[in-house]
């Protein structure tokens, strides 16, 4: 796994794995899960604020993927 600080995690395929494994579309599902405000989630949501990293380690847990799964491809950041 190449887990790297400077990658800004992909909110669209987090909310994607959300999705597919049929968990809640709720934010406070999620905020509570993760043990955070509604608020930061939003931020994330909008792209104002991003999951620190052990919330990542959570948030790949719960969505039963890797971290890697969660962040764009380099070829991606670059387009």
């Amino acid at each position: 796994m190449s887990y790297q600080h400077d990658r800004i995690p992909n909110i669209e395929m987090i909310l994607l794995k959300r999705k597919q494994k049929g968990l809640p579309h709720s934010v406070d599902w999620l905020a509570t899960e993760l043990g955070v405000s509604r608020s930061v989630v939003y931020m994330w949501i909008k792209g104002e604020k991003h999951p620190k990293a052990t919330n990542m380690f959570h948030l790949a847990d719960l969505l039963d993927c890797t971290l890697d799964e969660l962040y764009p491809k380099k070829a991606d950041i670059i387009k």
